[in-house]
């Protein structure tokens, strides 16, 4: 999956709208905006979460590649991936 890399960061734009955005030498790139004000620390954690999923999955399959448990975790973790890339949903 890809996905804008660097640090995401919100602001409040001149018309108060609520962006999420990554700076990266000076080249701002939007992400979204007008995000709830609730919503804004699960929408800039997005990136890193995802990365730790793909690090449990992969320690999953070194660990306990066999055990049921393990094959539950992964099933789950592919279960987000595909939501994440929109797999099997309609637009």
């Amino acid at each position: 999956m890809q996905y804008t890399k660097g640090e995401w960061k919100d602001t409040l734009s001149a018309t108060g709208e609520r962006v999420i955005f990554v700076d990266t030498e000076g080249v701002i790139e939007i992400i979204c905006r007008d995000v709830r004000h609730w919503n804004r620390q699960i929408i800039k954690a997005a990136p890193d979460m995802y990365e730790s999923l793909k690090e449990i999955r992969q320690l999953i399959k070194i660990y306990s590649p066999q055990s049921k448990m393990g094959r539950d975790i992964r099933l789950l973790i592919q279960k987000v991936f595909a939501k994440a890339e929109m797999k099997n949903e309609k637009i």
